[in-house]
């Protein structure tokens, strides 16, 4: 009988590897969000920070986020075959 649905961890995987799967794919969700949806724009605030528009500023941090979560990702895994 096979499983329908989406499985994100196998029964032998450990409580450690999947908090930290679940926590960066929480930054994750949460960085893409502020790229696609770019809330300082709704806010209708226009300040510069260090000469750069706030926005762009958002955009950066996000990816800058982004980068930091992947890295962090790669680095916790287990060195394997």
């Amino acid at each position: 009988m096979s499983k329908l649905g989406l499985q994100l961890f196998s029964p032998s995987d450990p409580p450690e590897y999947r908090r930290m799967r679940l926590i960066f794919l929480a930054v994750y969700g949460i960085a893409v969000g502020a790229v696609i949806f770019p809330w300082p724009k709704v806010w209708g605030i226009y300040p510069i920070i260090l000469g750069l528009p706030f926005l762009m500023v958002w955009m950066v941090l996000a990816v800058v986020t982004i980068f930091l979560g992947l890295f962090f990702l790669f680095r916790s895994e287990q060195k394997g075959e």
